[in-house]
């Protein structure tokens, strides 16, 4: 036998230490299941320890350095791995074609090889993840403007989300779009409207903040992967409050109903939603979520065309983590999008918005700036208006699309338990407290997609002059990098 991480370890089950590497991994992965992140994190080390050339346990360690990124240092480090991993699955792509298995075992060489599979499909999120940092974090830089153009190409990108999206203004830079709406200023459209102090209770706000925290049952019994932006077990998943059916029977339901009355001001047509649908994200600063279409996720499902909702709502629970919301002009049959606007996290800001268009979340830019504040985590609280819906009832603890809120009574949930109704102001002292509600700005998007050759130019003028394009291309040609 050799020290661990030698680099003469091998990398098939019967080297002991490669075994221990893989049967680590497996305990970070149970433990992080577990709701363990202290005994996760020890497995990961002790995985990195006996062979620190595996692929998806540097993947694990720069997924943990970005989720909880506090410092540039860390930034810096997981660029180190993004490139030790893609150095490694180049050696390792390369090896496979020049040698047989080592093992004479069927089931072994099987094993082995799906091992290595597993690495190497880690090696197009080792690169997409460097190419993001670059045009995030490094993106004035010539030389990095130019790595990162040579890597889209070799995995086959046309278009990239623009450097004025990917390198949006950050709060710190007095850009937080909270400039309130004058007489002499065009509100940006109608097809995004922001106010702020949406709700003027504070103690509902605190009510949300408590019930969606860190380590509310809520998620655990959910199975959310703070990754994946989603369950684990059953995917996305969010609950249907039918509005004028019953009176809300949750607090949730009661703050629905505060929502619901901005949304009418802002937006007409939700006078005519029958249904509230409603959802959360918790997610870390540097995770984003992927442009993507409000739908009707169990009308997809039935293989029919997409719907969308009247409006959709966010409202958000944290101050300066992660990134901005990115609302655009662009629709689901439509040429790619030709402006845009962002929306920064800030408590009690409540954001509306047209929910044909294309639209997501930003991973955070640098180090995350509120990592002593709770909670240390972008959380938002998302509701959909909607005429109609073909969400169905998938039975009692069975979550998915549009679901009915859990009888208490009957569900093996604890959550709901949290969410009882409470005492809310009368909607006298509500209209006058609206007062204090102003509108704000979002910022603009002048460019939200430009030709991967936009990174070689420097000039503004010239990237302005191919930005657009008549078709939209490939979801898969259009790099995003989250």
């Amino acid at each position: 036998k050799v020290p661990p991480g030698s680099a003469k370890v091998m990398r098939t089950v019967t080297d002991s230490r490669y075994l221990l590497c893989v049967a680590n991994l497996e305990l970070y992965k149970l433990f992080l299941l577990l709701n363990d992140p202290e005994n996760a994190y020890s497995c990961l080390r002790e995985s990195l320890i006996w062979f620190p050339r595996h692929i998806v346990a540097n993947m694990f360690l720069a997924d943990a350095l970005r989720s909880e990124v506090s410092t540039t240092e860390a930034i810096a480090h997981a660029e180190t791995i993004f490139r030790k991993c893609m150095e490694t699955g180049t050696v390792l792509i390369a090896n496979l074609k020049t040698s047989a298995s080592l093992e004479e075992d069927f089931e072994l060489a099987e094993l082995d090889r799906e091992l290595r599979e597993q690495e190497l499909q880690l090696v197009d999120k080792a690169t997409e993840a460097l190419i993001l940092l670059l045009c995030q974090e490094k993106g004035h830089l010539p030389q990095y403007r130019q790595e990162a153009h040579s890597l889209l190409l070799s995995k086959k990108f046309t278009w990239k989300l623009s450097n004025e999206v990917l390198q949006y203004p950050l709060p710190s830079e007095g850009s937080d779009g909270s400039v309130s709406v004058g007489s002499n200023t065009n509100s940006a459209t109608c097809t995004v409207k922001i106010v702020d102090n949406a709700l003027p209770e504070t103690a509902l706000i605190e009510h949300l903040q408590h019930i969606f925290r860190s380590q509310s049952p809520f998620w655990s019994e959910h199975n959310y992967d703070t990754t994946l932006n989603c369950s684990r077990s059953v995917g996305y998943f969010s609950y249907l409050f039918p509005l004028h059916d019953r009176p809300a029977c949750c607090s949730v339901e009661q703050i629905i109903l505060r929502i619901y009355s901005i949304a009418c001001e802002h937006f007409p047509a939700v006078r005519d939603a029958k249904y509230a649908e409603w959802w959360v994200h918790t997610r870390p600063h540097s995770n984003g979520h992927q442009l993507h279409f409000d739908s009707d996720e169990t009308r997809i499902e039935a293989g029919r065309s997409a719907a969308h909702p009247i409006v959709s709502c966010v409202l958000f629970l944290s101050d300066d983590i992660g990134g901005p919301t990115l609302m655009t002009d662009q629709l689901i049959s439509g040429p790619l999008a030709s402006k845009g606007w962002l929306c920064h996290s800030k408590t009690n800001r409540l954001m509306m918005f047209d929910a044909s268009y294309l639209h997501g979340v930003l991973p955070g830019r640098g180090a995350c700036p509120s990592m002593t504040i709770s909670p240390s985590r972008r959380l938002t609280f998302m509701v959909g208006f909607w005429k109609t819906i073909a969400a169905t009832d998938r039975g009692l603890d069975h979550p998915g699309p549009g679901q009915p809120f859990p009888n208490i009574s009957e569900s093996n949930y604890t959550w709901p338990a949290e969410m009882l109704p409470i005492e809310i102001a009368t909607s006298s002292t509500i209209s006058e407290s609206r007062k204090d509600c102003p509108e704000v700005i979002p910022i603009p998007v002048s460019c939200v997609w430009e030709p991967i050759d936009c990174l070689l130019s420097s000039h503004s003028e010239e990237r302005a002059s191919t930005r657009t394009s008549p078709v939209a291309p490939s979801y898969n040609q259009c790099f995003q990098g989250f």
